[in-house]
């Protein structure tokens, strides 16, 4: 992957028209060879062969010589461009967005991690934007959009902490979770714990009951203890291997359970660091095509120039295409945006084009329920869009039908 080019927003109205001309376009199904896509109202309204200009304002995209696939859809982010979504503000959450949209993602979710109840409110307040739009027309460009909130933590086991403090670890409480949700005002998505703590199997049958999907991670769960979750409405398993029971064979736990429980989708992040494609390899062997989900789980330093960066006040550094706490082997997060991902099951694994873009723009967006708007490049559906090269390298992204981004 290369850094992407200068970038220039279009802050266009959703009544706007626009034609993505004569690329392949990656469909479910298939990829349509040099193909146009039609934009309309902010939505998709047609991909054929040779569609005519349909309005002398039209703006076209030429595609030719590359690939037109869906928007990527980014479940955990917890920051980037120097920015963490744990105690930033509006502007800097827009800055994330707007630095997503350049590297081709148009949908995510805001991901706050484990700390003490009142920083997490606040948080979460700053995050829960009405209608997603953290970024907007104001002289800074359209940005991808927040598709709900991303709490991982705190209600984690503290024997697999990752980069998360293990003081700020605490046992589930139905108190505290509705404290949350009330501040979101219904705009958390994802709720990440382990589900083997006391009080957990309830935390997870109340969040489940409002809608929230409920993932396992940082977990010490045994095989049965993940069932009994399952049965209780948990739905995903997050950034799959990572800060997880290691599988074993005579002592399965819930490694061995997000592989062979269909129930249960995966999160992957397939940076070559967090997981190596020999495993990758195994999660997509072992689960249904639409159980795996790409994640970036990228941090602050994703995006920013060179230099200090930190986590929850500790110093975090790049290295090894991956960010870790300083002076430790402590994997802090990420530095690859998710598009780095979908190019490695191209190269790693030679997945063909439509599961390899599934598993980061249609199976996210069934997780999340929205599936029938989002995800695919589908007539009717919101024109979330990426333009590529043959190399697979970021041409233009459109958000809602407003070019977010476009490389010069």
């Amino acid at each position: 992957m290369t850094a992407p080019g200068r970038s220039r927003y279009h802050a266009a109205m959703l009544d706007g028209t626009l034609l993505i001309h004569g690329g392949d376009v990656v469909t479910p199904r298939e990829v349509v060879r040099g193909a146009d896509l039609l934009v309309q109202g902010g939505r998709i309204a047609r991909i054929a062969r040779r569609i005519r200009r349909p309005a002398k304002g039209c703006r076209v995209i030429d595609a030719r010589r590359g690939f037109v696939a869906p928007g990527l859809i980014d479940i955990q982010v917890n920051g980037a461009a120097g920015v963490a979504f744990n105690t930033c503000t509006p502007s800097e959450a827009a800055r994330v967005a707007r630095a997503l949209a350049a590297r081709g993602v148009t949908g995510f979710c805001p991901t706050i991690i484990s700390c003490a109840i009142d920083p997490m409110l606040a948080a979460v307040r700053t995050l829960a934007v009405p209608d997603g739009r953290l970024a907007g027309p104001d002289g800074g460009g359209p940005g991808a959009r927040s598709l709900g909130l991303h709490l991982e933590g705190p209600h984690l086991n503290p024997d697999r902490p990752g980069a998360h403090r293990p003081e700020c670890l605490r046992e589930p409480s139905r108190h505290e979770l509705a404290e949350l949700l009330a501040a979101a005002h219904g705009r958390v998505a994802i709720v990440t714990l382990a589900p083997e703590l006391p009080g957990a199997l309830d935390a997870i049958r109340y969040l489940a009951g409002r809608r929230v999907c409920v993932a396992a991670g940082h977990s010490m769960a045994s095989l049965a203890e993940i069932d009994a979750a399952v049965d209780r409405g948990l739905r995903l398993a997050t950034h799959l291997y990572n800060a997880m029971r290691p599988p074993h064979h005579r002592s399965p736990g819930i490694v061995e359970a997000a592989l062979t429980r269909d129930a249960i989708a995966v999160g992957l992040i397939a940076d070559g660091v967090h997981v190596h494609p020999a495993a990758v390899d195994i999660a997509l062997r072992c689960k249904p095509p639409d159980r795996v989900i790409l994640v970036s789980d990228i941090i602050s330093v994703a995006g920013a120039p060179r230099g200090t960066a930190t986590l929850d006040g500790r110093a975090v550094e790049s290295r090894d295409g991956a960010a870790w706490l300083a002076g430790t082997e402590t994997l802090s997060g990420a530095s690859a945006f998710l598009l780095e991902g979908v190019c490695n099951l191209v190269a790693w694994l030679d997945l063909p084009l439509p599961r390899a873009f599934q598993t980061a723009s249609l199976n996210p967006a069934r997780l999340l329920g929205i599936a029938r708007r989002k995800g695919s490049l589908e007539t009717g559906k919101d024109a979330d869009v990426v333009v590529l090269d043959r190399d697979l390298r970021l041409k233009a992204t459109v958000v809602e039908g407003a070019v977010a981004y476009e490389a010069r």
